[in-house]
């Protein structure tokens, strides 16, 4: 996987492992970066993973999220004088935009090896996880 970890503080750095933990010298959260091309290519396809030159290079762990409808907002659009258009992110697999995260980070996990994961969740992100890690 392309990328590496990197505190955002003092720019301590290092490669990418499947137990990532904080910043060895400041104990700040490493942050994933990835360093992109000078020209992004045409982006193909649909939903969260159209943006793959900007994600982490794994397979990825999709239940069909993203590519959620605009739907037009008539007539608050014409009380703005604007076109006005809402996400409809309720399309997503669990109803949520947090399937694009949990897409994600479920791939990611995958790539390591990893099998179990736990999140501390009362709603959508508990929900979308578990069911990308079901995958």
């Amino acid at each position: 996987m392309k990328g590496k970890l990197t505190c955002p503080f003092c720019e301590y750095s290092e490669g990418l492992g499947p137990q990532p933990g904080p910043c060895p010298r400041c104990g700040t959260p490493l942050v994933y970066r990835r360093e992109l091309p000078s020209r992004l290519p045409r982006l193909s396809g649909r939903g969260v993973w159209r943006y793959r030159p900007l994600l982490p290079d794994v397979a990825p762990v999709s239940l069909g999220e993203g590519g959620t409808p605009l739907v037009p907002s008539i007539r608050l659009g014409r009380e703005l004088g604007i076109e006005l258009r809402f996400k409809l992110e309720g399309a997503n697999p669990t109803g949520s935009f947090k399937d694009r995260g949990a897409s994600v980070l479920v791939s990611v996990l995958r790539e390591f090896g990893l099998r179990k994961v736990a999140d501390d969740s009362s709603g959508n992100a508990g929900a979308a996880l578990a069911a990308y890690a079901a995958r």
